[in-house]
């Protein structure tokens, strides 16, 4: 006999859903590594800040590479399996993770870390989508699952902020722990553990497509992240990782048009939906990147501590929900893709444009809630509409291939390429505010005088000697620089941002976007069984 559902028949309908949210959300919570405490990372493990900026990529790329991988499991594995699996595993991999502090120990933990949560992710989307869309409706899906994911996102980065902050990191990490300790015990207690299907044997995979997959993207992260560090072209190892990459992107695409079942199914490309989609996503991540910047904005202008920050990320969740609201309004009634697109640049350009003249180390912390809401609202809208619209007649398993190339340009390609500019470009031009703020230094002006006096005095008044005084003046002139070439920088790299985003909306106007299609209904009760992966692999 051979069971149609997931969780025991005694369960109620009701319960079924409030368990499949269960089982998502404490996963959603899951990182291998906060960027949002990557200072503390760095003072207390002695490692340079790239280091997990370069192991958060690596999440991604680990939750990108798994997917191809689902399906074999789906082949091999009963649903409760795979999830008991995923959950201890995450669990045991968080832990490693606040003993650890070998470099790429750690990007190898946040990579494995990724794709235990993908695999999770993905396993509940299964389970959730007959539940939301039966009649097969992306955008019903998307408009559920996309604001849980990222909003309890964000409440996992608060929960390992603040406790960062009042304690310890590590407690953060314990707390992510502990929480999956909730979907390990639904599992337990109402997952039935009955074959789906008759057992199928596992279909030779391509493991070297994997890895040759695995090294371009970690290659390329590399070379993205530790090129201004290492200084590009005069580090051995970041010219090895550059005349090896070319050799590695032609392997994998030479060995994915001979193979009669590739790792990555390339012929998702003849879909006219699935290329703007990628195309859109790609160009709507300048604005997604910009994290980096109000980072900075935060960090070095503002001088907030960790928790503050963690606190204004919450700020997203509002936007988020509205974005998902107008999302699924939009597509219930009709409306095209174009027109919910340029909502989202819209709602980031309001973003952009109020965080441009809110530049001032000096604002209320209340005044960057709006633009926080705005850029929560543009990123929940732009998940939500490229992905419905990116999903226009697949079929499931083709769906679900689909995610490796959303998730790829996504929170891969697009961050990664974006963030290295945005963080290049940065530092080049503090370097020249500096330069220039500082050649119009003239103690005969009022206010640079009075800095320095008021300094100077401040310092005698302590018991310092007159000299060590004056040197405290002095910087106290270059940290008033500093902070002048900060915010000077950052407007720039803003009012840049605005004005590329002016030309995408211009972009998207003149641009003709082939219509949404009416998506085939898809078999979701037989996908679930097994019948439909079994034939169509």
């Amino acid at each position: 006999m051979y069971n149609t559902g997931v969780f025991e028949d005694w369960v109620p309908r009701w319960l079924v859903v409030v368990l499949a949210f269960a089982l998502n959300i404490p996963i959603c919570m899951v990182v291998g590594t906060y960027a949002g405490i990557a200072t503390v990372l760095t003072s207390e493990s002695g490692n340079i800040q790239e280091v997990y900026t370069y192991a958060f990529y690596a999440t991604y790329i680990g939750m990108a590479v798994v997917v191809p991988l689902f399906f074999q499991l789906k082949r091999m594995l009963k649903t409760r399996t795979i999830l008991l699996r995923t959950y201890i595993s995450v669990i045991v991999l968080l832990y490693i993770t606040t003993v650890v502090t070998a470099p790429y120990l750690i990007v190898l933990l946040s990579f494995l870390a990724g794709a235990m949560r993908m695999i999770a992710v993905l396993e509940i989307l299964g389970l959730l989508t007959p539940i939301l869309a039966p009649k097969g409706q992306p955008f019903i899906k998307y408009s559920f699952l996309y604001p849980i994911m990222i909003a309890f996102g964000q409440i996992g980065n608060y929960v390992v902020g603040v406790l960062a902050f009042m304690y310890n990191w590590k407690y953060g990490y314990y707390a992510i722990l502990f929480l999956q300790l909730i979907p390990i015990l639904i599992v337990l207690i109402f997952v039935h553990n009955k074959p789906y299907t008759r057992k199928i044997k596992f279909q030779m995979f391509d493991w070297f497509s994997l890895f040759l997959t695995t090294a371009i993207l970690m290659l390329g992260a590399y070379v993205a992240t530790f090129g201004k560090v290492r200084d590009w072209l005069d580090a051995p190892e970041i010219i090895v990782a550059i005349g090896i990459l070319p050799l590695l992107i032609y392997a994998l695409q030479d060995r994915l048009r001979k193979l009669k079942h590739p790792f990555i199914r390339i012929d998702l490309f003849w879909n006219k939906h699935f290329n703007y989609a990628l195309c859109f996503m790609f160009l709507i991540c300048m604005f997604y990147s910009s994290t980096s910047l109000q980072t900075v904005f935060y960090s070095n202008l503002l001088q907030y501590n960790i928790q503050t920050q963690a606190e204004l990320g919450m700020a997203m969740i509002p936007g988020i929900l509205v974005g998902a609201g107008v999302s699924f309004y939009w597509f219930k009634t009709g409306n095209n893709f174009k027109g919910i697109y340029l909502i989202a640049i819209c709602a980031y350009m309001i973003s952009h444009i109020q965080f441009y003249f809110l530049m001032d180390p000096y604002i209320a912390k209340e005044q960057l809630f709006v633009p926080i809401a705005f850029r929560g609202m543009g990123l929940g809208i732009s998940y939500i509409a490229i992905a419905t619209y990116g999903a226009q007649g697949f079929t499931v398993r083709e769906g679900l291939s689909s995610v490796f190339w959303l998730i790829l340009v996504r929170s891969v390609i697009g961050p990664v390429l974006f963030a290295s500019i945005y963080s290049n470009l940065l530092n080049y031009k503090l370097v020249d505010f500096t330069t220039r703020l500082s050649s119009k230094v003239d103690f005969t002006q009022p206010q640079t005088h009075h800095l320095y006096l008021q300094t100077f005095n401040k310092a005698l008044s302590t018991g310092v000697d007159r000299v060590q005084a004056h040197q405290l003046g002095i910087q106290q002139l270059y940290l008033s620089i500093k902070t002048e070439a900060t915010m000077l920088s950052l407007q720039y790299i803003f009012g840049t941002v605005i004005l590329a985003g002016f030309v995408l909306i211009l972009l998207t106007l003149l641009i003709k976007v082939p219509p949404i299609n009416t998506r085939k209904k898809v078999r979701w009760r037989q996908a679930l069984r097994g019948d439909f992966i079994r034939n169509h692999i």
